[in-house]
């Protein structure tokens, strides 16, 4: 494999944590190509497939012995989590969303780690869901959805105050037990959220609401 540089960087020595990433993905293509024949032929299974073939490279990079180090032990609040996750990258350099897919993968405990950004003249009262990583559903899939509706959206408003790099705790309702949100960049945050095991997800609470109520 191959990694073409522009002038600029031709003589910078090793691969960089977005190059190391990529070889890794583009290996997973190769070795689906080869060893099943399987090219996507909608855009679902496009994405699909890079879904898989970013889970490869992350366990590539990020060996499971390496993830339970950064873990420890169970996290007991989301700080102590986002702290694995940033450990993780430390070792690994991984990206923010590679780390956060393989501590969640590890995770013993129901957790969520979400990307979202604000939607452009939104007036703060929807958010843009960049990616999510989950062991149980409270966000829900989908990328680059618009969210109007959930209950992170308020917290998520007031921490626009915060600076890149800093990190703030806040409570949300009782499916979560601890929460946090990390400024990641000028548009980025990052959602770190430690559900209850004992409750059921919103979505599904809402759908036992309303069967019940029907009955």
């Amino acid at each position: 494999m191959v990694v073409i540089r522009s002038a600029h960087e031709y003589y910078r020595e090793g691969l960089t944590s977005r190059e190391r990433f990529t070889v890794a993905h583009e290996l997973a293509h190769c070795f689906v190509e080869t060893q099943f024949g399987f090219k996507p032929t909608s855009n679902a299974e496009y994405w699909r497939l890079e879904e898989i073939c970013n889970g490869f490279a992350a366990a590539l990079l990020a060996p499971r012995r390496v993830v339970d180090e950064a873990l420890c032990s169970n996290p007991v609040d989301a700080v102590d989590l986002l702290c694995a996750i940033q450990e993780l990258r430390r070792r690994t350099k991984l990206s923010f969303a590679a780390a956060s897919r393989r501590i969640i993968e590890a995770l013993q405990l129901p957790a969520t780690i979400a990307c979202l950004a604000f939607a452009s003249h939104s007036r703060r009262t929807s958010a843009q869901l960049r990616w999510v990583c989950e062991n149980r559903s409270w966000i829900g899939g989908g990328r680059n959805r618009r969210m109007s509706s959930h209950p992170f959206l308020a917290p998520l408003a007031a921490a626009e105050a915060l600076l890149v790099g800093q990190v703030r705790r806040f409570e949300l309702n009782s499916d979560v037990r601890s929460a946090c949100v990390l400024r990641g960049s000028e548009d980025d945050f990052y959602l770190i959220a430690l559900l209850e095991s004992s409750r059921l997800p919103i979505g599904q609470a809402i759908a036992s609401a309303a069967t019940a109520r029907a009955r």
